[in-house]
This record gives C-alpha cells, structure tokens and sequence, in this order.
C-alpha cells in the first residue's frame, strides 16, 4: 500500500513566506489608505479592490510553490485554490446579476436620467445585465455594480417627471476656462424661460480643441415647445463666449 509522501521545507523559506506577506499586507495597506484617495481618475480607485486581490493570488500562488515545490501536494493545491478562484469570481459575477434583476424588477432606470450613488452623480447612459453606466459632468464614465446600490442609499429622477430633455452641441470661443464656460452655459439655460427648476441642465465636454470648447448639452423644459428658445439663448454663448439671455415665452 503506498505511503502518504512526505515532505519537508527548511525553516528559513517558511519564513520567507510570513515576512513577504506581511511585507505586502503593509505595503497595499499604505497604497489603500494614502495614494488611491489621491488619485482623481475614479475608475481607477473603483478598480484598485479587484488589482489588490489578484496580488494577493499571486502571493498564494508563489508561496505555495516555494513550500511545496518538488511534491505531488504541489498540483494538488494549485489545482484547489484555482478552484476557489474561479468558483469565487463565479459568484461574483452571479451576485451582479442577481442583483441587477432585482432592481430592475423594483426600480425603472432609464438612460437619460439623472443619478446619484454615495459621492457619485451623473446621467444613466446605459443599463445591462451587471452595472448601471453613468456619465458625469467632467464627461467621465462611471461602472456602478448593481450588488453595490441594493440596499444602499441612491437617488434618481423619477419615470413620470413632467419635465422633457433636449440635447445639442455647441462649440464655445474659450475666453473662459473650462469651468467658468461651463457655469456660463448652465446659468443661459437656468436662466430661460421654461427651463425646468427641478433638473439641473448637464454638460458634458466632448472636445477641447486649439480655440474652441465643444460641449453636448442637455437641458430639461417643462414643455417641448420651450427648446428651441432655451438653445437660442445658449446659441449666443457659442457665437460670442458671453450670453444673451431671452426670458420671453415661445411664439
């Protein structure tokens, strides 16, 4: 009958193991806590979860084969722990969706409404199966799991709002910074007759060129047939970089 095989491994790598994760325990720790709270890029910081648990496999990986390297156990735990990887990432995937399925039986998201979750706010611009995609001001995209916003505190314009949305592009002479152009083109449209006080207008930079501002703007009216009035008045910010703002009612 064959003999359970034995192995041994000198101390010294054992703790080789022990000081390396400890080492790497402190190092991501100051990466979590000091730089990625520094970095403005969000998809990055949403991102930096799933990069520190695929260090830390790689670790369970090394070590295993520093310990057990030259032994049958070796394939073996190799073999378990990718199971485990994979069937992890496997429910991971399935809590999304089950979540995703949920909200959308609870929830109406639509593209086109506005969005707010914990210090992320912005415009639906798609649903599917695993998150909520969501554009800011900065025109930035935004991936929100859907396990992420069950339960959790989130706002959202609602389906039967009166208030219609209109969009088009404009390019602004940049006399003004990025900013200032933007609040300028916001206040034109806050500031026209029929604009809705409920939806703050977004605008989203599409193009920085050498001279010129190119924005997508969307405004919210409480009636279709203010649209053209409100882009009018927005048309002159495009023309001059200053605004000219109709308060008059549509004819």
């Amino acid at each position: 009958m064959n003999q359970i095989e034995k192995f041994e491994f000198p101390s010294y790598i054992l703790g080789e193991v022990i000081i390396t994760g400890i080492l790497l325990a402190i190092l991501l720790k100051i990466i979590r806590r000091i730089i990625v709270p520094e970095i403005s890029y969000k998809g990055i910081k949403q991102s930096y979860p799933f990069l520190e648990m695929a260090v830390w496999a790689i670790y369970v990986f090394w070590a295993i084969n520093i310990l057990l390297k030259g032994s049958v156990y070796n394939i073996l735990a190799f073999a378990v722990i990718s199971v485990i990887i994979i069937f992890w990432l496997g429910w991971f995937v399935a809590g999304d969706f089950i979540a995703g399925i949920v909200l959308r039986l609870t929830e109406k998201y639509q593209t086109g409404q506005s969005f707010t979750f914990n210090d992320v706010s912005g415009t639906i611009i798609e649903t599917n199966n695993l998150c909520l995609k969501l554009r800011q001001q900065d025109n930035m995209t935004v991936k929100i799991p859907y396990r992420k916003i069950i339960g959790a505190v989130q706002y959202k314009a609602q389906a039967d709002d009166k208030t219609s949305q209109h969009r088009f592009d404009i390019q602004v002479p940049k006399q003004l910074s990025l900013e200032e152009t933007q609040d300028l083109i916001r206040m034109t449209v806050l500031l026209s007759a029929g604009a809705s006080i409920k939806k703050e207008p977004q605008i989203f930079l599409k193009k920085s060129m050498e001279q010129f501002w190119q924005f997508e703007v969307v405004i919210y009216a409480v009636s279709p047939e203010y649209y053209q009035l409100i882009e009018r008045n927005v048309r002159t910010v495009e023309k001059s970089g200053n605004s000219d703002v109709s308060v008059t009612n549509p004819t």
